[in-house]
């Protein structure tokens, strides 16, 4: 299973509609349902020896794994698990790291422990040391990049776009959760290209005239306050089509460059923060390309890497890309604790071969659009 963050509090700011954080009280109800139907957690690397070498598992085994570093898979996530018995995994997205050494209060110390932000080397030695998280890879940057002159959208203030503020940010503010939201980052008015997950990306190098040109038209059009319009987009979109673009595409060779760096550069940051080998990666969003697969495995020096429900041309899902089951938690409505307990529990049977995993997951998606609510905030309380 495949989460990100887990929090009591900031529960409605990461991703639309607050979907890549689960409430702490579904989170733990969701252990113990774990707990009471003897599911057993168990680590990359016993996986893995299991798939290579047919090595044993416990019964009911299940690979908890949590994408990027949020701090609340320490101060909340981590607690909950130890009260229960399990493990997990979490890969680490290294651009991220807090540049600061430190261990902030969790669950154990105070009931309201800091949740916004990324983990600090000291928490990262701290979670493997306690036993209850192992750490790999999630790629340094993990950003995308433009693969065509297709405009999607424009970056504004009631839409901005994650990835161009991401790609935009210095060290220091990829480090800080909500980096951008101001204009000093991405100018209004930036176009949004299609765009494709770094690692599998061949991507492109739009003019910067013509984003420029954009943002200038923006900027003297009232800034801001020119999307308030009900005819902006006709206007900026107008303004766009009268001028000729050509974008480059990415040399062979510096894309080989550019992903082989991203691998590289996430091991090795955390292999000198743990003083061991980290042999296993999972791909950003699920996002990989034979090309990519190869790369990590041959070049970068990883065992294994981890993918997500997506498929990806070319890549067999195996020890190259071994998927994990992920869900969106970001159910606002009634019930939203049995729901989405139920709905965790409905995949894992599933893909355990039992039949009323389908069943439990079919009538539970149902309820959950019976019952759906907009303005119902996706909170613990």
């Amino acid at each position: 299973m495949t989460f990100h963050s887990v929090r009591k509090r900031r529960t409605e700011e990461l991703g639309l509609n607050g979907e890549l954080t689960l409430p702490s009280d579904v989170f733990e109800a969701l252990l113990q349902k774990l707990k009471s139907q003897n599911w057993n957690s168990i680590s990359c690397t016993e996986l893995v020896d299991h798939l290579e070498h047919d090595a044993p598992l416990p019964e009911n085994p299940v690979l908890l794994s949590f994408d990027d570093g949020y701090l609340d898979n320490f101060t909340i996530a981590a607690p909950i698990m130890k009260r229960y018995g399990f493990k997990g995994t979490i890969f680490v997205a290294t651009d991220f790291i807090h540049p600061k050494d430190v261990v902030r209060p969790t669950l154990e110390t105070t009931d309201h422990p800091p949740e916004r932000g990324w983990l600090s080397p000291a928490e990262i030695r701290k979670l493997e040391h306690d036993g209850i998280f192992e750490i790999q890879s999630h790629t340094s940057r993990h950003s995308r990049l433009p693969v065509s002159l297709e405009i999607l959208n424009f970056h504004r203030p009631d839409s901005r776009c994650w990835w161009m503020e991401r790609n935009a940010a210095s060290p220091a503010q990829l480090s800080e959760e909500h980096h951008g939201g101001t204009t000093d980052l991405v100018p209004w008015g930036a176009p949004v290209f299609q765009s494709e997950w770094s690692s599998p990306a061949h991507a492109i190098i739009p003019p910067e005239a013509f984003i420029h040109s954009l943002q200038d038209y923006v900027c003297e059009n009232g800034g801001s306050h020119f999307f308030e319009s009900s005819d902006w987009e006709e206007k900026l979109r107008n303004f766009s089509a009268r001028i000729n673009v050509i974008a480059d595409p990415e040399k062979p060779e510096d894309r080989r460059g550019r992903i082989l760096k991203d691998l590289k550069d996430s091991k090795e940051t955390l292999e000198n923060i743990l003083n061991h080998s980290i042999p296993f990666l999972a791909w950003p969003g699920g996002g990989c390309s034979s090309e990519s697969v190869e790369l990590a495995l041959s070049s970068a020096g990883y065992r294994a890497t981890f993918g997500t429900n997506r498929a990806c041309e070319g890549v067999a899902r195996d020890l190259r890309a071994i998927p994990r089951a992920y869900f969106r938690q970001n159910y606002r409505g009634r019930f939203h604790k049995t729901l989405r307990v139920n709905l965790c529990a409905s995949i894992l049977e599933w893909e355990a071969g039992q039949i009323s995993g389908y069943w439990k997951g079919f009538w539970t998606r149902r309820l959950m659009a019976l019952f759906a609510n907009p303005n119902f905030k996706n909170n613990p309380s």
